[in-house]
């Protein structure tokens, strides 16, 4: 056999002419290059999300007393969602910032709807309805209507305050934010 080509096993129903069957070398001519693109354009290696879908996991958050003897609990989050732990991830949303008054952010709240539609003092659905967002490069110019795309990696797992309080059970360090929102599924 050549060493451009490659030997792929074929069934046949006539037992004595079952051979091999050889790929072309112009089949992966043609396929590297798109799989170059994909990758190349950055939508490949991201897993869309939608925050619909992270607010309809049950979460119960730990007693004071679990969390004050460190008890160990069992697992919160469903495989779908524990697998994209570490994993790169797009989700859109609107951004709910911790101080509405600044122009630039490096870290805000991602939500479901706009701040300007609802209550800014609060996170909507509990602990699950919504995205802490990092900005991993530089801060952003803050938008309060505009709904925008996250790219980055995901955390699932919770996260504690000072007082044993948990602050956070989804984080997103952002390699970057798009005003064109991340194509729905």
């Amino acid at each position: 056999m050549s060493s451009h080509m490659a030997e792929i096993p074929v069934a046949s129903s006539n037992a004595t002419t079952a051979r091999a069957r050889r790929l072309r070398p112009m089949a992966l001519i043609l396929t590297v290059p798109l799989l170059l693109t994909a990758m190349l354009v950055g939508q490949a290696k991201y897993t869309q999300l939608d925050l619909f879908s992270l607010a309809s996991v049950s979460y119960v958050e730990p007693s004071a007393a679990d969390v004050k003897a460190k008890k160990a609990r069992p697992a919160q989050f469903p495989g779908w969602l524990a697998a994209l732990n570490g994993k790169p991830v797009s989700i859109r949303g609107y951004m709910m910032p911790y101080d509405s008054s600044a122009t630039t952010v490096s870290e805000f709240m991602l939500v479901s709807t706009s701040p300007a539609n609802g209550c800014c003092f609060a996170p909507p659905t509990g602990l699950t309805g919504w995205v802490l967002v990092k900005m991993k490069p530089k801060a952003v110019a803050y938008t309060s209507t505009d709904e925008i795309g996250i790219y980055g990696t995901l955390s699932v797992s919770e996260e504690f305050d000072e007082a044993g309080f948990v602050s956070s059970v989804f984080r997103i360090v952002a390699d970057r934010v798009d005003s064109e929102p991340a194509p729905r599924k």
